[in-house]
């Protein structure tokens, strides 16, 4: 299954990362081709982005990998969920240390912002967190958790 924003909200997306021309076109188009990839091979797929909210998406995933999901393991408290979304998070900043690690990448840590999932571990919670590369904290999510403006961190 793939999540794909849709046309608009992909834009946006790259729009958002100040990049240059020639390498917002490269992105542009390789997103066009694993999108029609995706549709050519027939696999499923979930369009995401602002017009399809996480309360729409998450159900589209669940059926689809229901019995997967039946199987386990599952995290059933708060403590667990703060523990996935700060590996979660952490995967982001992977990337994108990968992505500034190239010798064609312009930008560093310091001024690159991405979004990452707030770390309150609310069940409903969709807040996103704006921080650079460099000021996400990398202790473990109990020390330091990602909040968003007016969140409690576990056990608050």
């Amino acid at each position: 299954m793939w999540l794909l924003p849709d046309a608009a909200e992909r834009r946006r997306r790259l729009r958002d990362r100040d990049l240059s021309r020639p390498v917002l076109r490269f992105y542009e188009l390789l997103a066009e081709r694993i999108e029609d990839e995706v549709h050519g091979r027939g696999a499923p797929v979930v369009h995401t982005g602002r017009g399809a909210p996480l309360r729409r998406v998450v159900p589209e995933v669940e059926e689809r990998f229901a019995a997967a999901l039946a199987a386990g393991p599952v995290v059933r408290d708060r403590a667990g969920r703060v523990s996935l979304l700060r590996l979660a998070n952490l995967d982001v900043v992977r990337q994108h240390l990968a992505y500034l690690a190239r010798p064609w990448t312009t930008g560093d840590a310091t001024t690159m912002v991405a979004h990452f999932d707030c770390e309150c571990g609310r069940r409903d919670c969709e807040a996103l967190v704006g921080l650079a590369i460099a000021d996400f904290p990398t202790g473990p999510a109990h020390l330091d958790p990602v909040l968003a403006a007016g969140h409690a961190p576990t056990g608050s």
